[in-house]
C-alpha cells in the first residue's frame, strides 16, 4: 500500500470508495508507518458507492488511535455500518489516552503544589530570619553591646 512510503500524509479522504473492514484493516496496518495523518474520512455520501465498515473496521482503526504519537484530529464515519460496538471500539482508546493525560496533569499539578508549599515554607523561614536579624540590630542600637554582656556573665 502507498502509505508505507508516505510519512507526511496529513489528509486522507476515502469517502464512498466501497471500503470494507478488510480495507480498513489494511489501512490501519499501513498507518503504523505514518504518524502525521490527522484527517481520515471513511464516510459514505448519500446515493453514492457505500463504504461497508463495521465493528471489525472500528477495531482496526482503534489500533491506530491507541498507538502513542498518533495525531488524528478528525475521523469521519458517516453512513457506514459501524454501529455502536464499532464506535465504542474507536472511542475506547481515545478515552484511555485522555484519562492518561489527565492523570499526568494531576500528577504534575500535585508536584507543582508540593514545590509551592516548600517555597512558601522557605519564604517563611527567610522572613523569620529577617525578624531575628532586626531584633539583633535593634538590641545593638539601644546601646547594649552583646560582647559586653557575654564578658559580664563570665
Amino acid at each position: 500500500m502507498i502509505l508505507r512510503n508516505t510519512r507526511y500524509l496529513n489528509v486522507l479522504d476515502l469517502s464512498s470508495n466501497e471500503v470494507t473492514n478488510k480495507g480498513v484493516a489494511a489501512l490501519a496496518e499501513n498507518l503504523q508507518f505514518n504518524s502525521s495523518l490527522s484527517f481520515l474520512n471513511l464516510s459514505t455520501l448519500d446515493g453514492v458507492m457505500r463504504n461497508r465498515i463495521g465493528v471489525l473496521g472500528g477495531q482496526a482503526i482503534s489500533q491506530v488511535l491507541s498507538r502513542p504519537g498518533h495525531v488524528m484530529q478528525s475521523l469521519i464515519f458517516n453512513n457506514t455500518s459501524l454501529g455502536d460496538k464499532g464506535l465504542k471500539a474507536i472511542l475506547d482508546p481515545c478515552v484511555a489516552l485522555i484519562n492518561e493525560e489527565l492523570k499526568k496533569m494531576e500528577s504534575e499539578t500535585k508536584a507543582d503544589m508540593r514545590i509551592l508549599r516548600q517555597a512558601s515554607a522557605a519564604q517563611s523561614d527567610v522572613e523569620d530570619l529577617k525578624d531575628h536579624e532586626a531584633l539583633f540590630h535593634d538590641t545593638e542600637t539601644d546601646g547594649v553591646d552583646l560582647q559586653d554582656l557575654l564578658e559580664k556573665e563570665v
